[in-house]
């Protein structure tokens, strides 16, 4: 039975992704990310327990498939427009943390007896977070559209842009380093010549090639990865390696309007090959070197769980956010991502990174990625044990805002400018009624002050963000907010927050709140909404009006 075991490759694959279904459904229990129980399959399958792999060629092969399709869909995100919009504040604090980590990230390896190269590899690979991992977490929460999680995404837009660069300088520096000025000059002709074939097939070629492709599904599909597969191959031949051309196929696609419809087909694919690659990841893992990889690993872990959220905090608070913000964004950052692995691995195909320390870094991300789930999990109970130690993170100038609004008094405040929010601003307004403003997307923000209006950006989910609002001076506070949760009120939905502040401070005014469901609307009434908005059902209620009245009419 081990003989056919051994002897056949579908067999073995077959097992592979048994082990793997069944810790996965493991970590679903205990909350864990995926990629950490891939990493350990390849561990448990590999020579030192089960030793079920019997084919690690084929394995790299699929797991080079996956990382093609992977940094292909990095950059079929990375639309130039995109990038154009990304805000003062994450571009500040993603280059912030980038280089706080790097710096001191190479100053610990080189305390732990890494050499100048390898810990140049170690400290940039530790300056990545993962998108995956963070969007997921902050998605469970319901969180991505809050003021941090805005925060958040916009500096992983900005670290997918240092990702792209480093791997450009690296893939020229290691595919040739050794090679004369002559073979550089190539090297950088080729890249050169890429970047404008790139640039000219973005503008003229795309768009059209798309637009005729896309008519059929599996066309489109078919073409994406053909693309991806065919750019690697060359950048490879070239000598700048195969993860560069994923990049450039997915950059080439970005700005069509197919993008989207390529990104959902192949997500389901790129994950289903990544999972060969953390085994592979996890094979790599011997039982002999831990011993002396586990404490260089558990300091540099240590210096990621709280170097990362402490800059980040660090630059919010001088940026004018509060604590709470500063903390939640943070924590973010707090793990390391799939693409340290894979930056890491172009430096051992260098050969200036052996695999003991590509093995001892992905401990480190299995060790960030899992204490950094749950520190995201339970961010609010761990931000209320510590919010008394986190107000040297606030700037002066912010905490000079909390009386900045204050000597003022409006009628009403509504909470939430969305396009709801702005609509019952300028009826109110029309009405001349004194109205206030509050929002925590400054777009919004800025949009509302050019049309004149009293306006402030603040996280109504930060209880020292409403003491610094004037809306216990108020008649009537209107919350328009997106809810967090469609189903009932939970501890950490900024509705039931604000409510709290309001009965803490015995508010005598009117309350106004929308309902996200109609399950919703007798909830928010038993905890003393005065008024409850429930557009949808309002919506209803029209349109069988307007109907009745076509019919009349007809």
């Amino acid at each position: 039975m081990l003989d056919i075991i051994q002897n056949s490759i579908f067999i073995e694959i077959a097992i592979l992704l048994l082990l793997g279904t069944g810790l996965s459904i493991l970590a679903l229990k205990f909350k864990q990310p995926l990629l950490i129980v891939f990493i350990l399959t390849g561990f448990l399958a590999g020579p030192a327990v089960l030793n079920i792999v019997h084919s690690p060629d084929l394995l790299k092969f699929l797991s080079h498939i996956g990382i093609t399709i992977l940094l292909f869909l990095v950059g079929l995100k990375l639309d130039l427009k995109m990038v154009k919009n990304v805000g003062t504040t994450a571009l500040l604090t993603g280059l912030g943390q980038i280089l706080f980590t790097a710096l001191f990230g190479f100053w610990i390896c080189r305390l732990l007896g890494l050499s100048s190269l390898i810990s140049l590899y170690v400290s940039i690979a530790l300056t990545f977070s993962s998108t995956i991992i963070i969007i997921k977490l902050l998605s469970d929460k319901r969180e991505v559209d809050s003021l941090h999680g805005r925060i958040s995404l916009g500096f992983l837009i900005v670290q997918d842009l240092f990702v792209i660069i480093a791997m450009i300088v690296f893939s020229a520096f290691g595919m040739d380093s050794q090679a004369e000025g002559g073979s550089i000059a190539m090297l950088l002709g080729s890249l050169l010549l890429l970047v404008v074939c790139l640039i000219l097939f973005i503008k003229f070629f795309a768009e059209r090639v798309l637009s005729f492709i896309s008519k059929s599904s599996e066309l489109l599909l078919l073409f994406a990865i053909s693309l991806a597969m065919i750019m690697s191959g060359i950048t490879e031949l070239l000598g700048l390696g195969m993860e560069l051309g994923g990049l450039i196929a997915g950059i080439a696609l970005a700005s069509t309007s197919s993008r989207d419809s390529i990104a959902s087909r192949l997500s389901g694919l790129r994950d289903f090959l990544l999972f060969f690659f953390f085994v592979s990841l996890g094979l790599s893992i011997e039982f002999g070197a831990l011993s002396s990889q586990i404490v260089p690993a558990v300091i540099l872990s240590l210096f990621i769980l709280i170097g990362n959220p402490l800059i980040v905090m660090i630059i919010l608070g001088l940026l004018g956010y509060r604590k709470r913000t500063g903390f939640l964004a943070g924590l973010t950052v707090a793990q390391i991502s799939e693409f340290s692995l894979i930056f890491l691995q172009m430096g051992e195909k260098s050969g200036h990174v052996p695999r003991d320390v590509i093995s001892m870094v992905t401990i480190v991300g299995l060790l960030t990625i899992a204490v950094c789930s749950y520190m995201m999990m339970y961010s609010h109970q761990l931000y209320n044990i510590l919010q008394k130690y986190l107000s040297i993170f606030e700037g002066r100038h912010t905490k000079r805002k909390v009386s900045e609004y204050k000597q003022f008094n409006y009628d009403i405040v509504v909470l939430g400018l969305g396009n709801y929010g702005q609509m019952i601003m300028e009826e109110l307004k029309n009405q001349d009624f004194k109205v206030f403003g509050v929002d925590f997307n400054q777009e919004n923000v800025n949009m509302m002050k050019k049309k004149g209006y009293d306006v402030s950006q603040a996280d109504i989910s930060d209880v020292e963000s409403l003491s610094s609002l004037p809306i216990l001076q108020s008649n009537v506070c209107v919350c328009v907010t997106t809810p967090s949760s469609y189903s009932a009120l939970v501890t950490i939905d900024p509705r039931h927050i604000l409510l709290q502040h309001l009965k803490n401070n015995k508010y005598k005014g009117r309350v106004v709140m929308r309902a996200g469901s109609n399950n919703e609307v007798d909830i928010l009434k038993k905890i003393g909404v005065e008024i409850v908005l429930n557009p949808y059902q309002y919506s209803a209620k029209y349109l069988h009006m307007m109907l009745n009245r076509r019919k009349k009419l007809l």
